[in-house]
């Protein structure tokens, strides 16, 4: 788009308008995009499997509660943020501002060595147990520390000041979604149904009786 006019002050006006309609043109938009930390690990997966069986053994006769509620075990992740990338050129600036992250913080945080995490017990999203609709595992680094933590929210820092993703929360929620309700009728809905804004619609949704998965 090529603004022209009489006078700086009209093209400026004119610029600020066009990048206020794009700005919330974007925000009405399904994501395209995420920023996220693979958990498709063999020993993960296994363990994933090793749970959904026993989900699926245990709990089976709950509310709601069936195998297609599971988390494909090669998409386990940690999601850190969502985009909406409108063009080629939106990704490529996506994906070089990542490799800048990468070389500016990412690389000395890590030690130039992959984090060795711990996926370990299960938490609800929503207020009632007995009308779950996302299930997700807890994540924490082994050694105690703090740096998957501090890479992630720097991540979203980043990509926030860029304008390539909004914020949300003051600290990124590390979690890996292991049961999902909107898993029923598409596995890959949870991508396309979620939104920038992190609103989603709730009205196809069954709950599922999550009480006796916790106790697993």
């Amino acid at each position: 788009v090529v603004i022209t006019g009489q006078h700086r002050s009209g093209v400026i006006s004119a610029r600020t308008r066009i990048d206020v309609l794009l700005d919330s043109f974007r925000k009405k938009q399904p994501f395209t995009h995420f920023l996220s930390f693979a958990l498709n690990q063999p020993a993960i997966q296994e363990k994933f499997l090793q749970f959904k069986e026993e989900v699926l053994e245990k709990c089976s006769k709950d509310h709601g509660v069936s195998s297609s509620l599971f988390q494909n075990p090669a998409k386990l992740h940690l999601t850190l943020g969502t985009l909406v990338l409108l063009n080629e050129q939106e990704i490529q600036k996506a994906c070089d501002l990542l490799q800048r992250c990468k070389e500016d913080f990412v690389d000395q945080i890590a030690g130039g060595k992959p984090l060795t995490v711990e996926v370990a017990g299960v938490e609800y999203m929503n207020d009632d147990p007995a009308m779950t609709d996302v299930l997700y595992a807890k994540v924490r680094m082994k050694d105690g520390s703090d740096r998957l933590q501090v890479i992630a929210d720097q991540l979203v820092e980043r990509f926030v000041a860029s304008s390539l993703m909004l914020k949300e929360w003051d600290r990124v929620k590390l979690h890996a979604t292991v049961m999902n309700t909107l898993f029923r009728k598409d596995p890959s809905a949870e991508e396309r149904n979620n939104t920038v804004t992190g609103k989603s619609s709730f009205k196809e949704r069954e709950s599922f009786d999550g009480r006796n998965i916790l106790k697993v």
